[in-house]
Formats: C-alpha cells, sequence, structure tokens
C-alpha cells in the first residue's frame, strides 16, 4: 500500500475534507513509519472521517521548519484553510515551538517531546499558541516524564496536559492506545 498522493518523500497525501490532519513523525521518520504506522494511521483517519491528511517526514540531516512545510503544502493544495497538528517525539517537540506561527494551526496534540532540551522554548512556543487547544500527552514510562510537571508553568489556558499510564517513549505494546489517541483527537 502507498499513499495517494507522495512529494518528494517529505509528505504523503489522503485528498479529503478540511480540517488537514497533519501527522509530524519523529526525529529520522519516514512517511510510512516502523511497519508503516504512520500509513496505516493515515488511511485510517481518512477512511473514518474523511478528512485530508498529511503525514510529514521529519529526516535526521534537516532542521524542521514547520512554517516552510506548511507554506509548501498550501501551495499544493490552496484549499486547505484549517490544519490539526500531530506530532510525535520530535514532531511534537518542533509543534511545541513552531505551531504558533501559523494561524490556521486550531489544534495540536503533542505526544512525548522531550522537555528536557530547551524547555524555555517549548513554554515559549506554548505561551504563544493562539488556538483552540493544545494538548501535551506523555507516557508515565516516557524519559520526559520525570519533567513532566514543568508543563503546569506554561501560561495559557488553552493548553492542556495528560499522560498515559505504562506507556513508554513508543507506546510500546499500547500502540493501541496511541493509535486511539490519535484518532480521538482527528475526529473533532
Amino acid at each position: 500500500m502507498i499513499y495517494p498522493i507522495e512529494i518528494n518523500q517529505r509528505f504523503g497525501i489522503f485528498p479529503g475534507a478540511m480540517p488537514c490532519v497533519f501527522i509530524k513523525t519523529g526525529n529520522g521518520g519516514t512517511l510510512y513509519g516502523e511497519k508503516g504506522k504512520y500509513l496505516t494511521l493515515a488511511e485510517r483517519i481518512n477512511n473514518e472521517t474523511g478528512r485530508f491528511v498529511c503525514v510529514a517526514a521529519n529526516p535526521v540531516e534537516e532542521e524542521c521548519n514547520l512554517l516552510d512545510e506548511v507554506s509548501f503544502l498550501l501551495s499544493n493544495f490552496p484549499t486547505i484553510d484549517e490544519i490539526t497538528y500531530i506530532g510525535n517525539s520530535n514532531g511534537a517537540y518542533v509543534g511545541a515551538q513552531q505551531v504558533w506561527k501559523i494561524e490556521i494551526i486550531k489544534r495540536a496534540l503533542l505526544i512525548n517531546p522531550p522537555l528536557m532540551i530547551n524547555f524555555h522554548k517549548t513554554r515559549e512556543g506554548a505561551e504563544c499558541f493562539h488556538g483552540e487547544l493544545m494538548m501535551f500527552v506523555y507516557g508515565d514510562k516516557d524519559p520526559s516524564f520525570r519533567f513532566f510537571e514543568l508543563l503546569s508553568t506554561i501560561k495559557n489556558e488553552s493548553v492542556q496536559s495528560f499522560f498515559v499510564p505504562g506507556a513508554d517513549h513508543n507506546f510500546t505494546g499500547l500502540e493501541d492506545k496511541f493509535e486511539e489517541l490519535i484518532m480521538f483527537f482527528s475526529r473533532k
């Protein structure tokens, strides 16, 4: 199985209705993910919600500029008028720091972004966010979970934080919970 539209091995797309669900993979993540998890997830979101879904790779050798990525997406799909952002690991870290710069991103689900690296930038990005909801979710076995309380220092009513008992950084053995979380957020 492949994406209906693939652009430069950077974007995998399932066309559909708005809002667009934009999934940013972890550091070094491809469009497909381990065992095709992102492709399967994107197809499920599209099939069950009818939403336009874009999965964005996260090459190790490049620093992610989310504004450039979204601008590129909009230049190819100008009917996109709202984005629900979902980031995993480094994709969540990038989202925490950059989604506030992109007005059409109204909601952001940030799964296990590293908190021990430049937390001041994460806090600044979260405090500048003017969308409806920015949700941080951590597994209580994730290395960053020991810094979970730092999230309470973020001053923004739109920011929420939750944890998933028993989940590690990759939701090992709890992949169904990972998928349920993303599906729940994609339906809103």
